[in-house]
C-alpha cells in the first residue's frame, strides 16, 4: 500500500513539472514617426506687453518629439514620446547636489484622438503623463503597458491644443493638464510650418 502511495506521489509530481512553459508574448512598440524638432516659442509678456520669441525653443522644452504605435488587446494606441531633460538634486531636502537628468515624457492617445490631432484639432490623451527615470525605450514600454493593462490610475488627462493659424503655419502646445499653464493657449505657444508638423504623423 505504501509502495502505491509512493508511486502514485511520484506519477503526479511527474505531470505536475512535466507541464509545457509558455512565455508570453512580447507586446512591443510597432511604428514610428519622424522626429519633430523645429519649432518656436512665443510668449506674451504681460508685464511688458510685448511678445517674446525663442528660436527652436521644442528641444528646450521637451527635447525632440515623435509618435510611436502600440498595440494591446487588438486596439493600436499612439504614443507621443519626447526626451527631455529635468533638473533634480543630490540632496533635495536642501536643493544641493544639482544636476541634469534625462529622461522621456510619452503621452498615449487613442486612434480617434490621434485621428483629430492629424486633422489639426485638439485631442486628449488616454491617460496620465508616463515619465521615465531616464532614457530607455524599454523602460518606457514597460511603463506604457502598466498604463493599458490598468497598472496605474489615470485621473487626471492630457490635452494637445492646436490652431491653423493659415495655410503656412500651425501653432500648438504639448500635451498639458487643462490647468496646468499659467497663461492661456493665445499669449504662450510653440509656432512651426506645416509641412514641418505634419511630419508628426508621417507614421511608418
Amino acid at each position: 500500500m505504501k509502495k502505491l502511495i509512493i508511486y502514485g506521489f511520484i506519477l503526479i509530481s511527474g505531470l505536475n513539472y512535466g507541464q509545457e512553459r509558455v512565455d508570453g508574448t512580447i507586446i512591443n512598440f510597432k511604428e514610428k514617426g519622424p522626429i519633430l524638432s523645429e519649432a518656436n516659442l512665443y510668449r506674451y509678456d504681460k508685464d511688458t506687453e510685448k511678445w517674446v520669441e525663442k528660436l527652436n525653443a521644442l528641444q528646450n522644452y521637451y527635447g525632440l518629439i515623435n509618435f510611436r504605435t502600440i498595440e494591446y488587446n487588438n486596439v493600436k494606441y499612439y504614443v507621443l514620446c519626447s526626451n527631455t531633460v529635468e533638473v533634480r538634486y543630490k540632496y533635495p531636502a536642501i536643493s544641493e547636489g544639482r544636476y541634469i537628468n534625462p529622461i522621456y515624457n510619452a503621452y498615449i492617445f487613442s486612434e480617434a484622438e490621434f485621428l483629430k490631432l492629424k486633422n489639426l484639432g485638439e485631442g486628449v490623451s488616454d491617460f496620465d503623463e508616463i515619465r521615465t527615470t531616464h532614457l530607455d525605450l524599454e523602460e518606457l514600454r514597460i511603463q506604457v503597458l502598466s498604463y493599458l493593462k490598468g497598472g496605474k490610475p489615470h485621473y487626471e488627462k492630457f490635452i494637445m491644443k492646436i490652431k491653423k493659424e493659415n495655410d503656412l503655419i500651425v501653432r500648438f502646445r504639448c500635451p498639458e493638464k487643462y490647468e496646468s499653464w499659467t497663461q492661456p493657449f493665445e499669449k504662450k505657444y510653440f509656432e512651426t510650418s506645416l509641412v514641418e508638423f505634419n511630419k508628426l504623423f508621417l507614421i511608418e
